[in-house]
Parts: C-alpha cells; structure tokens; sequence
C-alpha cells in the first residue's frame, strides 16, 4: 500500500529532519507514530501529502509515486478545521467536492450511522467539540482516497472524550478497514487503536522500533487496564526514554 524508503528531509538544506526513514503500512492496515514532540513526525505527513519534497528517498502509494503529488491521500489535522459556513452535511462532502466524487446518499447514509443524521442542516459552531472530531473524522472517511493520515485528531479532548472518540472511530473504521497512518503522543492511545507502533527517534528521525499488537478486534476499552497492555506501555516507555536522554546528552 504505502511504502517509504531510505527518506530524508532538511529545513532550508540545513537543519535535518527526517534521515533514511523506511516504513510500510499494508492494505487495511493501522498503523501509528510515536516520538518526541518535533521529531518531525507532522513533516513526514507533509511529505506523504506532496506538500513538501524530500532531499532523497522515496514515497509511493500502490507502486506510484507520491513525490510532490498532492490529493493522493485524505488527511485529518488535529483540529477539526470545519468550514464555518456549510453544514454538517456538506462539511462531510467536502473532499468528495474537491475531487469531483460526490455521494450525497451514501453521506447522509453514514451520517445516520454516526449518529449524526438529526444534525446534517446544523452548522459547526451548534456543536461540541467532539461532535466536530467526528465531522472531521467521517469527512476524512467519505474522500475517495484509499490512505487516511490522521494526525493527532483527539490530542484537544479530554481523557474520557478522548477513550469515547477512539472507540467510536474503531466502530467506523472497521467496517471498511481503510488503510491508516496515525500520529499520537499516547502510548495507550497507539496500542488500543492499532496493528503496529512505529518509534521514531529524536531529530533526525527514523524507525529506531517496530511493535506489532496481536489484540483481536473489535477492542474494548478494558484491554487498557490489562497487564499486556501495561507490559507494552513500559516498553514503550523504555525506549522514549532513552530517546530523550540521549538528546540531553547531546545538548550538554
């Protein structure tokens, strides 16, 4: 599905970002993004949207090539970034919009599903700010890509929002089980939502661990308070750790 070899990307040539970073997400898979705060995880989605250019490597999607290639995938920001002046309905059809690919029924079909069907004429300032996530998320959902990059979309809610909104788009997700690239900074939120864990270290960044999550789906929220998932946790731990100190050590 998604393939990325040997990537490397610097500021202005000089400050180096990403360096020989490889990773792969399958068909169908979720996949997500752990590292420290500036580790370029962000720059690595802008990399994939062809909205920046790498120094080398490659990015391809199904054997083609996504450098400098913009509408390829669909991407969810972490904030809702909701038109002001559409509705619920047409905020959700906007990617669909953009690429000429309009499903009015199959909108208003998944809106209902959502839970959403009463609130398709309301506007975003009428709702909550996880009801605008779950716009934003169906929005992302209803773009004809086949890639979703999803980046950080709960990290403004709180805890319980949070585990409701992860829970929720499990629901939506998997029954089509389009193929994931996710960023967070929550350990719990990377092992209840995916397949694998990708760490990147400290800038310049690259895979430095892959974790792959054998939990059977659909996922409840009790398998956050099991011993397997605390046993990943301090692994994870572990190696953030470690990433951060070797940056302090490198600073002093």
């Amino acid at each position: 599905m998604l393939t990325i070899d040997s990537l490397s990307y610097s500021f202005d040539g000089k400050e180096k970002i990403l360096e020989n970073l490889n990773l792969e997400v399958k068909e169908g898979e979720f996949v997500s993004i752990l590292g420290p705060s500036g580790s370029g995880k962000s720059t690595l989605f802008q990399l994939i949207g062809g909205m920046l250019k790498p120094d080398r490597g490659s990015i391809s999607l199904q054997g083609k090539s996504l450098i400098g290639a913009r509408g390829h995938i669909s991407y969810m920001p972490q904030q809702p970034a909701l038109l002001p002046w559409r509705n619920i309905l047409d905020n959700v059809l906007l990617g669909a919009d953009i690429s000429g690919q309009v499903d009015r029924e199959k909108a208003i079909s998944m809106l209902g599903r959502a839970g959403f069907g009463k609130y398709k004429q309301d506007f975003p300032h009428q709702l909550s700010g996880g009801m605008k996530q779950r716009v934003a998320f169906l929005r992302t959902l209803l773009s004809p890509q086949s890639f979703m990059c999803l980046d950080e979309p709960f990290s403004a809610l709180d805890e319980l929002t949070r585990l409701e909104m992860q829970q929720w788009l499990l629901s939506i997700w998997e029954k089509d089980r389009r193929s994931v690239l996710f960023i967070t900074h929550s350990m719990e939120e990377a092992i209840f939502l995916s397949d694998r864990i990708l760490v990147l270290s400290n800038k310049p960044a690259k895979v430095i661990h892959e974790m792959n999550l054998n939990f059977s789906r659909p996922r409840s929220k009790e398998l956050l308070l099991s011993k397997e998932c605390l046993d990943l946790k301090r692994e994870l731990y572990a190696l953030l750790e470690t990433n951060k100190q070797g940056e302090i050590n490198e600073i002093y």
